[in-house]
């Protein structure tokens, strides 16, 4: 049996894998896959190889959309804060990184129904490149605080790819698995 997520610190998960960047990846499965991961521990390996074309990688963005979405660099309030936590566990990890998290396609379509409404330039309207470095938004020390152009040349193209991701997943009903690399 798996086990729900509380949540973790973006501080732990930060210091884990500082030196070697962290990636944020969210795989598209089947309700089918989802229930299946809860008795096959090794079936989230077999997707995340085998599923590419449903997979996105919105590199080290993940830390910066989370922190628009929900004001704060640590986990918050579900959904908005999918990115690090909520789901439930599948799988482990002897990589030093949290194990992968899933959503089920009814707390996908919650999701979505979350982020839908969130337009850019609601998320510029957050932005501050000043506020990530002070909260030590991931990656950390790497926030050009001159001008806005991480926002847009980073964080709005990572946000727009995972909002039709989840769109996607949410339209077709699929289960969605977050994890980082």
């Amino acid at each position: 049996s798996i086990a729900p997520v509380s949540g973790c610190h973006a501080s732990d998960v930060r210091l884990k894998k500082q030196a070697m960047g962290m990636t944020g990846k969210c795989l598209r499965c089947s309700a089918d896959e989802f229930a299946e991961m809860s008795e096959d521990s090794e079936l989230f390996s077999t997707l995340r190889f085998n599923r590419r074309d449903q997979t996105i990688d919105i590199d080290q963005a993940w830390h910066g959309i989370h922190f628009l979405l929900t004001g704060s660099p640590d986990p918050g309030a579900y959904p908005l804060d999918f990115l690090l936590a909520g789901g439930t566990e599948v799988g482990s990890r002897d990589d030093g990184f949290e194990p992968p998290r899933a959503f089920s396609p009814d707390e996908v379509k919650d999701i979505w129904l979350s982020i839908q409404p969130l337009t850019e330039d609601f998320l510029r309207s957050q932005f501050s490149a000043e506020v990530l470095a002070d909260n030590q938004v991931y990656p950390q020390n790497a926030w050009d605080t001159s001008s806005d152009s991480d926002f847009t040349n980073y964080l709005a193209p990572n946000f727009r790819e995972l909002r039709s991701f989840l769109e996607s997943a949410a339209t077709d009903n699929q289960a969605v698995v977050v994890y980082l690399t």
